[in-house]
């Protein structure tokens, strides 16, 4: 697809300069093939020297790599004798400084639960259970490398892999000591539990 006004193409509109771009007409409507063209460019877009540097990383993994970067040991779950939750996640700060080592394995499992929402990723997966969604009681599947919206549910596609993922899940539920939700448990009315509202 080009355009006529410019007589560019999608890649040389999205690479061109800026005093270039300034000559755009806003107002024309854009057709919707031209936006995913762009799209789907812009997602396969280079970083910097034409390196890839796309990877997971998850919240747990901030505190090591914050921790490794200012120089200061872990506390290996004991601080001034008291024993206290030990520090998980991955340090991912050999790959702010340039790194290519994966942060995570593919094979590792590494779950997660707030409110009765329960989440598992692993390589380019993730399996979810979002209780906030109207009547879905059900665990669904995602590809959330070419699938980042999570809009095509892999559950039925990919049987084993769904299976494994929730016996990973069940593991991490259990290492963890992940309590089940109380019957008729509802997230947001324990969150504004006492909140007046005007």
């Amino acid at each position: 697809m080009s355009h006529a006004q410019l007589d560019l193409s999608s890649d040389e509109l999205l690479s061109t300069t800026r005093a270039v771009r300034k000559r755009l007409d806003f107002d024309r409507p854009v057709a919707i093939e031209t936006l995913e063209e762009c799209l789907k460019l812009a997602i396969q877009a280079p970083t910097g020297s034409n390196s890839q540097g796309w990877q997971f990383v998850f919240v747990t993994d901030l505190t090591p790599t914050i921790l490794s970067l200012v120089d200061l040991e872990k506390h290996d779950g004991n601080w001034k004798g008291d024993s206290i939750e030990e520090i998980i996640g991955t340090d991912f700060s050999e790959f702010l400084q340039g790194g290519e080592s994966d942060i995570h394995s593919e094979s590792q499992a590494i779950g997660y639960e707030l409110g009765g929402n329960r989440a598992l990723f692993k390589g380019d997966y993730k399996l979810v259970f979002n209780r906030s969604a109207v009547n879905d009681q059900n665990w669904h599947l995602f590809n959330i490398k070419t699938d980042p919206g999570e809009a095509r549910d892999l559950a039925q596609i990919e049987p084993e892999r769904y299976a494994e993922m929730l016996a990973d899940y069940a593991a991490y539920e259990s290492s963890n000591n992940v309590l089940p939700m109380p019957e008729g448990y509802i997230q947001r009315r324990e969150i504004f539990r006492g909140v007046q509202f005007n």
